[in-house]
């Protein structure tokens, strides 16, 4: 392929995905951001929609070999794997270059290569070969000199013959890669530009969307489950006195809650069960509200940890109350965690007889415990703060993603 020009798109890593794009795109700024924190990610450059490279970073957590750049053939197969680890300031040395040989497009979907050559280089300089083969392998010894001479036409020698370095990319300036795409045969038509490409509409994390129609007692809402219809139920009080509202998972309270300030106090809470009379299927919780204050709803907040960054989020990312047991609790930060007697025969066999919230025993005064099936059981479950006009806490969503717009938590 003659390459001319050379469009930039990022995205999650790719794993086992065979496409051409990526299978889960993110903006340019939030992989700025991923790349500023460590964390993963791949970079795309295609050529006229082609894809030709794909590297992705691996983050701080394979500091020694951050970097496997993936190449394209004319087919857009990827054909070649080329592995480097750190080197020196500033480079990276390649460490392996591994190509495959595909007989069709059937073989490279479901991964069964016909052919694999791998060449490693060593950190003395000697250059090894290993081929493989699914079937005849002609004869053959020595290294892949062609590799190895694309390579060295288009990389650093670093004192010896087979050590190659490329010097390390800052985020955003792709052009030591570029390069790599002549071990697949591809010409460049001289100084070749990148840019970015126009990213489709980016929708950013999950956002609150549809949470006040959950608590609007007969509202019709389309579900995962089919058609729901919302029954309200009133549960509580919820005796708060830390000022610390509590969420988690109703069997596992002693790991990590997520925390919520609010006055020190008593409130009632709302719970939205869904009732599907189409199909008869059983009643889901769909969300619970802790209603700290009278005043109306002007803006949603995702409950976060200090040290969670929503910026860092993927497109409908969350981070959320994790659940392990299939319940969901409320609860004061000060209240001690259930033994096992309690959760097992209390909380659970009465949410199997039907109840659709249990409260557990609590002296008139001191924290309590409110507990509900969690949706459709075990997952993440984003925890949305309603702020008043004043900023003041007007109440807080346990949202089970039923009935709102779902998306990926942590």
């Amino acid at each position: 392929m003659l390459i001319d020009s050379v469009e930039v798109s990022y995205g999650d890593p790719w794993g086992s995905w065979r496409g051409t794009t990526h299978p889960a795109p993110t903006s340019p700024a939030l992989t700025a951001r991923l790349h500023e924190a460590g964390d993963s990610y791949s970079v795309l450059l295609s050529a006229r929609r082609r894809p030709v490279i794909l590297a992705e970073y691996w983050g701080k957590g394979w500091a020694h070999q951050p970097w496997r750049v993936y190449v394209f053939d004319d087919r857009s197969f990827r054909t070649h794997m080329i592995d480097l680890e750190a080197y020196s300031d500033g480079w990276l040395r390649v460490l392996r270059h591994s190509r495959w040989e595909y007989s069709d497009r059937g073989r490279y979907e479901s991964g069964g290569w016909d052919a694999e050559v791998v060449t490693t280089f060593a950190a003395d300089g000697t250059v090894g070969v290993a081929r493989k083969a699914r079937g005849p392998v002609p004869p053959a010894s020595g290294p892949e000199f062609d590799v190895v001479a694309a390579l060295s036409r288009i990389l650093t020698v670093a004192g010896r013959p087979g050590t190659l370095v490329v010097a390390e990319p800052r985020f955003g300036d792709w052009t030591g890669f570029v390069g790599l795409a002549a071990v697949a045969g591809h010409e460049f038509a001289g100084t070749v530009p990148l840019r970015d490409e126009r990213p489709r509409e980016w929708r950013g994390p999950l956002r609150a969307t549809g949470i006040e129609e959950l608590f609007v007692a007969g509202a019709r809402l389309d579900t995962v489950s089919g058609l729901g219809v919302v029954e309200l139920v009133a549960a509580g009080p919820l005796r708060i006195p830390s000022g610390q509202l509590s969420v988690a998972d109703a069997g596992w309270v002693e790991t990590s809650p997520r925390t919520v300030a609010v006055p020190p106090g008593v409130y009632p809470i709302s719970v939205s069960l869904l009732r599907f009379p189409q199909t008869g299927d059983f009643p889901r919780v769909a969300a619970a509200k802790v209603i700290v204050g009278n005043q109306p709803v002007v803006a949603w907040e995702m409950a976060l940890r200090p040290a969670e960054d929503p910026e860092l989020l993927r497109e409908r990312g969350f981070y959320g109350v994790g659940v392990d047991s299939g319940t969901a609790a409320f609860f004061d930060v000060t209240h001690g965690p259930l033994d096992q007697d309690d959760f097992e025969h209390f909380v659970i066999e009465q949410l199997d007889h039907g109840r659709v919230v249990v409260e557990l025993p609590a002296p008139p005064v001191g924290p309590t415990f409110v507990a509900m099936w969690a949706g459709l059981g075990d997952g993440a479950y984003p925890l949305w703060i309603g702020r008043a006009a004043d900023g003041r806490v007007s109440c807080v969503v346990l949202d089970f993603l039923l009935g709102s717009s779902g998306g990926d938590g942590r």
